[in-house]
């Protein structure tokens, strides 16, 4: 995927619409943001938004980040303790699952893996992403 760099400068703003509106519960703000984004650069601003929404996540859940450290992130199922997928939630938590997995990938610099799942399910991964961010972000804001 490549975008123009320009698009940058104008996406930025659009990451934190995106927190913003999810701390908030503006499901609303979240999908005019990601839709103006989507209208304005496509699939690969949304894509880049993404990503600009998972480094948000990341610096909002306070994870350090070093160029020899991976994460070893996997979701696990709080009654069996194995792995989890979309396929194994209740379908009203299939984009919060999407967004995690975009997340791990993206932490741990897999970039075949973010493009896969965003290509598979570019609206799940954007509402879950928003998800944890407003998660995160409403966190971030009751401890200072």
């Amino acid at each position: 995927m490549s975008l123009d760099p320009d698009a940058v400068t104008w996406i930025t703003p659009k990451v934190h619409d995106v927190i913003a509106a999810a701390m908030d519960f503006h499901g609303a703000g979240v999908a005019d943001a990601v839709c103006a984004v989507g209208v304005r650069y496509g699939d690969d601003g949304v894509y880049a938004l993404c990503c600009g929404l998972a480094e948000a996540i990341a610096v909002l859940g306070g994870f350090e980040r070093t160029a020899d450290m991976r994460h070893g992130f996997t979701l696990l199922s709080n009654a069996t303790g194995q792995q989890i997928g979309p396929a194994d939630v209740a379908p009203t938590a299939v984009a919060e699952v999407m967004g995690l997995q975009f997340l791990m990938a993206h932490l741990n610099g897999e970039l075949d893996q973010t493009q896969a799942l965003f290509a598979a399910q570019p609206v799940k991964v954007s509402a879950g992403l928003a998800k944890l961010a407003g998660t995160y972000g409403r966190g971030r804001r009751v401890d200072g």
